[in-house]
């Protein structure tokens, strides 16, 4: 993420290895697809005849019909008979193997065209690349109909009769509408049968039929103005612009402005779900068609039972609770979220009946309600008391410009969020269900138009409270000075007035943002800098009104590569982005940090929500806590709940990304200093910042420290250390896996060796769990499974009614052998059985007997073998000697005595015997010889099983069993031998014993790397240690410890961050070649430009974690949701 050189002051914007690509690109959007980048003159041509043929069939087309006088559509229908003919027949040809279809030239790819050599004109190989046809038989089918129906209508909307009539007998005007609309249509009609153009408007990248994004609105207006003609031709307004709209088609789909198909059909529902329905937008389409569905079944209804007040209160209050939310799961685990629902439903029906027992005909009304202005002034003072306890806790108050000088402390803030939820939820809804209900009562019937606005007014008072009152207020003013005589429609006006007031507010203050950075900020220039400065000084009118059209309708605003240039692009629906498939969001190793805090975090948020008033739909919040850094995004809001998306951002260290998210945490820590190192004045500093700091919260998350341990770890005495503690604990956890129960061996089957006697050995998986557990032993190798190819196994016996019984660590009573018992049997299985051995084990533990001579003797000459005389003498592990490893058993209990001074080995049990027998063996195969010198640099690979090779580590690596016991044990020695360099030995065996069992039960001692991090992480393991090695060569540490973490709440300008999406979406999507750069600089400290463009969606953007739809319920601080 470098900042390019085309950016910078003194240097053009585009360089020059983009130029051609962009005129070639730019030359396909503007001819309908036309490409260039062929080399033989006779191909482009063809093109361009391909793109002329619907321009001169209409020309001949309107002259027909201009000289035959026959009825509407006769002619027209004949010509438009002639190309769809022609088309079927070449779509259904059959092509070469060679051919690439029309659907994988569609595919989103960011790669230059390469220039389109065709070696002989009119051949297969020229006609496949001129009329490229679908794998999709119904699309071969259906792009030569759509071509034939647009222009068909085409003819019939321009014939001369009808246009002439419409502008007033011009013929020069007529001219001249007539060739652009038909410059439009070959624009349109040309990617219906040859190459789809590049479109500056791109909704979905992979849309399979994108060549019917211009067709569609060729045909929609031709069909609009012939409608128009033939039924209302008295409509001369709108037939005007109908064909001024048609003419000019062709520049709007140059810049881009006409969404595509794929998002009209999102985005005009969703505009009258919320303009018309009041309803919250919604994070899919189906949830937005299921929102007009249940909206119109509320209007029918009232409209049918003439029941308005009564219908449209109780609709309204269905509408606008959870009860349409999509996670209904909400409602089985937490039944107090339906609290908010009863709650509205019985004020609805309360407050309504109340009003229409007061406004009855007859009777006279009891109260007077004429002017309600006493109600309307308690309306007024309690939305001014809510307005003054949300301005005094937010940290800058007058327009972001100072400090608020007031501290509230926790017991104060707690009164007040009561407060503020009481006002919210109850007091303004209830106050202004009341005012509606008297002002709109009446007895006359209704249109449904009136019906459809009445349940608008009843469900906005519910889902958008605030907004509500402000409308309110708004309708109160204009009533009566203004010429409109319909109440219901003053109101519906005076909401589009808010919410455009909102949008445009944001919109401005995102306009001064990138005005300031672009002259203040020298990377922000240009060359040409002093002549847009200039430009925006004089067309300042003409951008307010830009930002004013877009506020009204829901176009984007397009700052051309983030400069003071503003364009109008497509209009698309609030979320913005089509809806994301999670599948598509690979799961990292960081991503387990985002799933730990979710739910978290999501609690944190109901509560903030409480406190601060709801969250205005398509609002961003960020939040940082440690390195963290979330994007919360309102996808939906009603009354009590809320939905989101959560998005996590990247963890690596890269340019962009910390310059920015160095610049979060200023802001935080001024704006908190109490939470923070840097101390604040009275004005914000980043007052023109799209981030506003609003509060500071803390959720249970990790704390990440990392610690340096040269000096620690390279130190002898905690290398010895680490030596010694590895033993120790080795045989802990060897103690762990047998008493645990879990398989250290392989299965208990015995096998047959390859000298055809049964060989047995240990098996701890046969251990029964009972008052006195036993061990049987069964060997489970063949001696291909084996190293020890001359070497015969020895039976160690079965326990007995004479075994000792003592505690184990678990404080189960276990039963093994005595010590002097096993040697004793074993002389007279020695005697029983010739096969003695050396070796004696079970599927993954070698246990060490020695024998004489210093090498391997045969079964025969073992059998003859004193055994207290064979552990008195050394072994080898082969025959050929090279891998020596003298063992004495006198060695083995000085050793053991050294490390266990409270205990006598003679005493032991036969288990933890041969438990330290292992536990040396695999000592020496880790670190050689007693005498070698152990090395730091070895410690970390072992630690990270990465051991140094030897003749002896391919036996401990066919054993996986034993091989993870032994990684377990070392990284556990390593923790502890760390501990004991900075916090001091253990003073005794129990003191030393309570500290590896915390390690074990609390702690999880791995790598990053390792598959069990991420899960540990997720299932919330208190702490976690890890051991690396830098490339420096220095040696750290990493733990993480489960705590109450602060995190850090604010909001993000919404049109900013759209913006700065729709400027992505420009650069990446239509401009960018095989160099996947954006134009735009990257780090933008004021518009934290890097932060956005990773929120952004798939294939766009790169979040490192995008959570499914969450839905929480913030209403009296109910208990919160996972």
């Amino acid at each position: 993420m470098t900042e390019r050189n085309n950016i910078v002051s003194t240097n053009h914007l585009i360089n020059e290895y983009k130029k051609s690509f962009l005129l070639s690109r730019f030359i396909q959007t503007a001819c309908g697809g036309i490409r260039i980048s062929c080399v033989q003159r006779s191909v482009i041509a063809s093109q361009v005849l391909v793109f002329l043929f619907p321009i001169f069939l209409g020309i001949v087309s309107s002259l027909v019909n201009y000289y035959v006088k026959v009825e509407n559509f006769v002619i027209s229908s004949a010509f438009g008979l002639v190309p769809i003919i022609l088309f079927l027949l070449i779509n259904l040809l059959p092509r070469s193997d060679t051919f690439v279809s029309r659907d994988k030239q569609q595919g989103f790819s960011l790669v230059e065209e390469n220039e389109i050599v065709i070696k002989r004109t009119f051949s297969v190989e020229h006609l496949n690349f001129l009329f490229p046809s679908s794998s999709r038989v119904v699309v071969r089918i259906l792009n030569p109909c759509i071509y034939g129906a647009c222009f068909i209508l085409m003819s019939e909307c321009l014939r001369y009769e009808h246009v002439v009539v419409t502008l007033q007998r011009s013929f020069a005007l007529y001219v001249v509408v007539f060739l652009f609309s038909w410059l439009s249509a070959g624009v349109a009609l040309y990617g219906l049968v040859s190459n789809t153009p590049a479109e500056v408007a791109t909704f979905r990248p992979h849309f399979c039929v994108r060549e019917w994004n211009r067709p569609f609105y060729i045909l929609l207006l031709a069909a609009l103005i012939s409608s128009l003609l033939l039924t209302a031709p008295h409509f001369t307004t709108a037939i005007l612009i109908a064909y001024g709209v048609l003419s000019s088609a062709f520049a709007l789909f140059i810049i881009g402005i006409l969404p595509p198909i794929d998002c009209v059909f999102s985005y005009v529902l969703e505009l009258g779900l919320v303009y018309v329905c009041a309803a919250s937008p919604s994070s899919n389409d189906i949830r937005i068609a299921f929102g007009v569905v249940t909206s119109g079944l509320g209007v029918v209804v009232a409209y049918y039972t003439q029941q308005y007040l009564i219908v449209t209160a109780v609709a309204g209050a269905l509408l606008s609770s959870c009860i349409v939310s999509p996670n209904i799961v909400t409602y089985k685990q937490r039944p107090l979220a339906l609290l908010p629902l009863c709650l509205s439903l019985s004020l609805s029906v309360l407050i309504v009946a109340i009003v229409t027992y007061v406004y009855k005909p007859n009777p006279k009304p009891s109260l007077s309600f004429s002017d309600n202005t006493i109600l309307l002034s308690i309306l007024i003072g309690v939305f001014l008391l809510r307005l003054v306890i949300l301005e005094v806790r937010k940290v800058y108050i007058i327009f972001r410009t100072i400090r608020n000088p007031m501290v509230i402390k926790e017991g104060l803030s707690r009164i007040l969020t009561i407060v503020t939820e009481v006002i919210s939820l109850i007091l303004l809804p209830s106050l202004l269900l009341f005012y509606i209900s008297s002002v709109f009562y009446t007895n006359t019937s209704l249109s449904p138009w009136a019906c459809a606005l009445l349940l608008r007014v009843y469900r906005k008072l519910w889902q958008n409270t605030v907004n509500s009152c402000l409308e309110t207020f708004l309708f109160v003013a204009l009533r009566g000075n203004i010429n409109i005589t319909d109440d219901l429609l003053l109101l519906f006006l005076c909401g589009i007035i808010i919410d455009t007031a909102q949008t445009f507010i944001e919109m401005v203050t995102f306009g001064c943002t990138i005005w300031c950075d672009f002259v203040q900020i020298k990377k922000q220039r240009i060359k040409q800098w002093r002549s847009v400065a200039l430009i925006n000084i004089v067309m300042l009118p003409v951008i307010l009104a830009i930002f004013a059209f877009c506020a009204l309708t829901g176009f984007t605003l397009l700052p051309v590569f983030t400069l003071p240039i503003f364009l109008i692009s497509y209009p698309r629906p609030t979320r913005f982005w089509p809806t994301p498939t999670l599948s598509n969001y690979s799961s990292t190793q960081d991503t387990s940090y985002y799933k730990q805090i979710t739910p978290h975090y999501m609690t944190t948020l109901e509560k903030f929500f409480s406190e601060h008033g709801a969250p205005r739909v398509g609002s961003f919040l960020l939040a940082r806590a440690e390195n963290l850094i979330i994007i919360s995004r309102i996808m939906e809001s009603g009354y009590g709940y809320f939905n989101c998306v959560l998005k996590g951002l990247e963890l690596q260290e890269t340019s962009c990304h910390t310059e920015e998210a160095l610049v979060v945490k200023n802001m935080f820590e001024d704006a908190f200093p109490d939470h923070g190192a840097l101390t604040s004045g009275i004005t914000n500093k980043y007052y023109l910042h799209m981030l506003t700091p609003v509060t500071v919260k803390h959720v249970n998350t990790y704390s990440d420290a990392r610690n340096v341990l040269t000096g620690v770890l390279d130190s002898p005495d905690c290398l010895q250390k680490i030596r010694i503690n590895f033993v120790k604990c080795m045989i802990y956890e060897l103690e762990g896996a047998i008493v645990d129960g879990d398989l250290i061996f392989t299965e208990p089957v015995k096998r047959t060796s390859t000298s055809g006697t049964t060989v047995k050995g240990f098996d701890f998986s046969a251990i029964k769990t009972s008052n006195v557990q036993k061990v049987k032993m069964y060997d489970t190798r063949t001696k291909k499974d084996d190293i020890f190819d001359d070497v015969s196994l020895d039976s160690w016996g079965s326990s007995s009614s004479e075994d000792v019984i003592f505690k184990n660590r678990t404080g189960k009573e276990a039963k093994y052998q005595d010590q002097s018992k096993l040697e004793t049997d074993e002389a007279d299985q020695s005697n029983q059985n010739p096969a003695t051995d050396s070796v004696v084990g079970g599927g993954g533990v070698m246990f060490v007997k020695p024998v004489s001579g210093g090498e391997i003797k045969s079964a025969t000459e073992n059998s003859h073998e004193d055994n207290e005389s064979a552990r008195k003498e050394s072994y080898t592990m082969d025959s050929e000697g090279w891998l020596r490893m003298p063992f004495l058993i006198d060695e083995y209990r000085v050793q053991m005595k050294e490390l266990f001074t409270d205990r006598i080995i003679e005493k032991e049990s036969s288990w933890v015997y041969k438990a330290r027998h292992v536990a040396i063996t695999v000592d020496r195969i880790l670190h050689n010889e007693p005498g070698t010198k152990l090395f730091p640099h070895q410690v970390v690979r072992n630690y990270h099983n990465n051991y140094e090779w030897g003749p002896k580590l391919s036996w401990l690596q066919s054993k996986p069993m034993l091989s993870q016991i032994a990684t377990k044990a070392y990284r556990l020695a390593v923790k502890l031998s760390i501990d004991e360099m900075v916090y001091g030995d253990s003073e005794n065996e129990e003191e030393f014993l309570e500290s590896v069992k915390e390690l074990t039960s609390r702690w999880y001692i791995g790598t990053e790397k390792d598959a069990e991090w991420s899960k540990h992480i997720e299932e919330e393991i208190p702490f976690l240690f890890s051991l690396s090695l830098a490339t420096d060569g220095s040696y750290s540490s990493r733990t993480l410890t489960l705590t109450s973490v602060p995190v850090y709440l604010g909001y993000l300008n919404t049109e900013a961050v759209k913006a700065l999406w729709n400027s992505l979406a420009f650069e990446l999507l239509y401009l960018t070649n095989d160099d996947e750069e954006r134009y735009s600089i990257q780090a933008h400290a004021s518009l934290l430009r890097n932060l956005v463009i990773q929120s952004a969606d798939l294939p766009l953007g790169y979040p490192l974690f995008l959570s499914p739809l969450q839905t929480c319920i913030s209403y009296f601080t109910l208990p919160s949701s996972t």
